[in-house]
């Protein structure tokens, strides 16, 4: 990563240590039983196809040798070194045939093109005749010198960049055409439970037949880690 120039990935202020003891310890203190691995933020790919699929094999068999050795305590995630596209099928074979991983991690877009596009479609059909299971996780979007004004992505970026894909992915269809893929949703759904009204009433104006997105919503998984919300909807705003 820092070769590649992502010392400080996504604009925080390094790159965090990990190891599987002080994740066990971890875990431990906070009562979880267990936890699934993964690659988040930049992910796997920086520029050179053969060496994203060096570095994709590496994760995951590094990912898949820890679930060997602390069965009950860790799954994996696997990575894909998209958008290498004919690379991360190959991937999606060995991970789940091969090293028996538990699901795939995507990002919320690949140079530039979000998982609605029909680029993921071949993606996509095979995860759908796997069941497997998809976690999101967002990441810097294309335009994040413009919006960003020098802050950590993570703060506000990230919140819309997985409200921007799970909309892709409801209005592109593509739940509809692969509804064997079960998508696990980040961070309580980020912006989503405040915009999910807003994107439903625009999706019945767009180009195309009416999208059920409300409905889309509530068929999808939604992992709750990473949301703080003491102050709920509400909470300390003064009435008129």
């Amino acid at each position: 990563m820092t070769a590649a120039g992502h010392g400080r990935p996504d604009g925080m202020p390094g790159i965090p240590d990990w190891s599987p003891d002080a994740a066990l310890a971890t875990m431990d203190k906070a009562g979880i039983a267990a936890s699934l691995l993964s690659v988040s933020s930049p992910g796997v790919h920086f520029g050179d196809d053969t060496a994203a699929r060096e570095l994709a094999r590496a994760v995951n068999e590094e990912g898949a040798a820890l679930v060997r050795s602390h069965s009950r305590r860790f799954g994996l995630l696997a990575s894909l070194p998209l958008p290498d596209m004919p690379g991360a099928l190959e991937e999606v074979r060995h991970a789940f045939d091969d090293l028996g991983a538990d699901g795939i991690v995507l990002l919320t877009h690949y140079d530039g093109r979000h998982l609605g596009d029909s680029f993921y479609e071949p993606l996509m059909a095979e995860l759908d005749r796997r069941a497997a299971v998809v976690s999101l996780h967002p990441t810097s979007p294309p335009c994040w010198e413009a919006t960003s004004n020098g802050l950590p992505r993570p703060m506000l970026e990230f919140p819309f960049e997985t409200a921007r894909a799970v909309t892709g992915l409801i209005v592109g269809g593509v739940l509809d055409r692969y509804p064997g893929i079960r998508f696990i949703v980040p961070h309580a759904g980020a912006a989503l439970p405040a915009l999910a009204d807003r994107i439903a009433a625009f999706a019945l104006v767009t180009d195309g037949p009416p999208v059920d997105v409300l409905g889309a919503l509530r068929g999808l998984y939604y992992d709750l880690a990473g949301s703080p919300s003491p102050a709920g909807p509400g909470r300390g705003a003064r009435s008129t």
